[in-house]
């Protein structure tokens, strides 16, 4: 067994009770730079804050979570859009520094898009900074493209053309 399989996601359900667990993995976003300015703001997480004060559990389709042997080594959120009916959007995307490049993100973007193609929403969206070198090639491999003259949206179809029936067909022979 080679050491990305052994470290190898499985993905779930964000559940409030596991709220200590987020608290942890938000606090390791600090760490290596990851977020220009930081995530925490220097304050770090605790349960108590990521129910109280955290957005994410705000008008939201799925909260996923990437986990290894128990540990949460990822989170995707995805939301409805806030211009778009039919789209959504992922609001945050984030791994924890040991998993990086071992396919926590891309797993959880794929589920997200699995979701959404399930909810017929015909486009995801997400935002992230140009300086974002580690992640905006990961999004490309997932199928999201820059849209050109915004700061960095991008945006993936591939939900959209999963509830075309030909398409589905093809796709289910051709991954």
């Amino acid at each position: 067994m080679n050491n990305t399989q052994s470290l190898k996601p499985t993905i779930i359900e964000f559940k409030k009770e596991d709220a200590s667990k987020l608290a942890d993995l938000f606090n390791s976003f600090d760490k290596e730079g990851l977020w220009p300015g930081g995530f925490t703001g220097g304050v770090p997480f605790t349960a108590e804050r990521v129910l109280d004060s955290f957005p994410i559990f705000v008008k939201h389709i799925s909260i996923l979570i990437s986990t290894h042997q128990g540990k949460f080594t990822g989170i995707c959120t995805l939301h409805p859009h806030y211009e778009d009916p039919e789209a959504a959007y992922i609001g945050l995307l984030g791994v924890h520094p040991d998993y990086l490049g071992k396919g926590h993100g891309k797993a959880l973007i794929l589920k997200a898009l699995e979701i959404a193609a399930q909810n017929n929403i015909r486009r995801v969206d997400l935002d992230t900074w140009a300086g974002n070198l580690r992640a905006v090639p990961l999004y490309k491999k997932c199928g999201m493209f820059w849209i050109p003259e915004t700061s960095v949206r991008m945006q993936d179809y591939i939900a959209g053309i999963k509830n075309f029936p030909l398409a589905n067909q093809f796709l289910a022979k051709h991954d």
